[in-house]
């Protein structure tokens, strides 16, 4: 819209568009720059307390790994204890029946010797 410099209305009506913009602007300014701020400042502090729960959470992940690496390793060993416990329970039952039978054999010749 072109303004005539000759009609006065269109002059006024233009600064009261102008004045009112100003005054708008002088108000809310402040308080726009004010909410844009905390916004901001909220937003910089969720995303710390967020790489805090990111860092913790990885810590959280290792340290379960590691115990799932020691509960493997401890699984591993007791097994390796229990087919160690088995083969001894074996070896001590073929030694109870070698000397089942050695003693039976004794006791076969010694009857001999004092009929």
């Amino acid at each position: 819209m072109k303004m005539d410099f000759d009609n006065l209305g269109s002059w006024a009506t233009g600064g009261a568009g102008l004045f009112i913009f100003g005054v708008a602007y002088k108000l809310l300014w402040p308080l726009l720059s004010s909410s844009l701020s905390s916004a901001l400042a909220t937003a910089r502090a969720s995303d710390q307390l967020m790489k805090q729960i990111m860092e913790e959470r990885d810590r959280a992940v290792a340290r379960a790994d590691a115990a799932d690496k020691r509960v493997e390793a401890m699984s591993s060993e007791l097994w390796s204890l229990k087919n160690s416990v088995d083969l001894l329970t074996f070896q001590l039952q073929v030694a109870n029946e070698k000397i089942e039978a050695l003693t039976a054999e004794v006791r076969l010749l010694e009857g001999g010797n004092h009929a």
